[in-house]
């Protein structure tokens, strides 16, 4: 039971780093968007699709690097 509940708070706490994660890209955003003085604003759902997007692509290039 207790490993249960270790595994769901993992979870959790990842899932709640990329809310955060999420939350301050589409602040930044839609400020620098707001900059340029561009109609469009992200939505908190935009912006974490686009944070676990670039999370998941980003996890691509770690280990491709090869050394000889």
């Amino acid at each position: 039971m207790d490993k249960v509940l270790v595994v769901l708070l993992v979870i959790g706490i990842v899932f709640g780093l990329f809310c955060l994660e999420g939350w301050l890209f589409m602040l930044l955003a839609n400020w620098v968007l707001g900059l340029f003085n561009i109609a469009f604003a992200f939505t908190f759902w935009q912006a974490f699709g686009v944070v676990c997007l670039l999370s998941f692509i980003g996890s691509f290039f770690k280990g491709s690097s090869s050394s000889k």
